[in-house]
């Protein structure tokens, strides 16, 4: 006897995704009552049963691993068919990304409001790096970096505080984020902060008697 045909089918091959981890939807169709499974905590499948078609999201976590690559088999099964994908993760590289890679500024503003801040996302330590010819009107002060979740980015203050410029012409500083420990960091932006030039102070005209 011949068993009836049983309607199967699941439209996704295997998942590629980032350290960041997200959310990957896959479509189930099946005549009968699926299953879905899946062996590592890092993977969440929603729903996880069903019947007929559906779509399904496979959640993905985000990771805590540098560069290597983590694996999970999802495993879907409907009576005796089943399917079986695999969802690779990749770790995080070094990075250091701050929230603005250009600053511009005023060239005058009361003492209190001559300051500006960024938020830096990295998963290394790092220092503050001034040019020379700007240290001595662009000061930067960094709070602790605390770096909690191995490998996963955590996010840091950097304030700036500047000084007044006097000059007709504006001042550029080219500050670099630099790792703290000798590690190549392959996504390190740096941040550009351009401070307007003076007015020019106009001379009168004087008249003689």
């Amino acid at each position: 006897i011949n068993e009836p045909q049983v309607d199967f089918a699941v439209d996704t091959a295997d998942i590629q995704i980032g350290p960041e981890g997200g959310v990957h939807t896959i479509k189930v169709t099946s005549s009968e009552d699926w299953i879905a499974s899946t062996q590592q905590p890092w993977i969440t499948i929603s729903p996880a049963n069903g019947r007929g078609t559906a779509e399904c999201k496979v959640i993905i976590d985000s990771t805590l691993k540098w560069n290597d690559v983590r694996e999970g088999q999802v495993h879907i099964k409907a009576g005796k068919n089943s399917q079986t994908f695999t969802v690779a993760q990749k770790g995080f590289e070094y990075q250091i990304i701050p929230s603005n890679t250009e600053m511009k500024i005023s060239d005058y503003a009361a003492l209190g409001n001559r300051s500006f801040e960024i938020k830096v996302k990295a998963n290394v330590d790092f220092k503050v790096e001034v040019p020379d010819h700007a240290i001595n009107w662009l000061k930067p002060k960094k709070t602790a970096l605390t770096l909690d979740r191995d490998a996963r980015p955590r996010e840091v203050t950097v304030k700036f505080n500047w000084e007044i410029n006097s000059i007709p012409n504006e001042r550029i500083a080219e500050v670099k984020f630099v790792p703290v420990k000798d590690v190549q960091v392959p996504i390190n932006d740096g941040l550009k902060v351009v401070q307007k030039a003076a007015l020019p102070i106009p001379v009168g005209t004087v008249e003689g008697d």
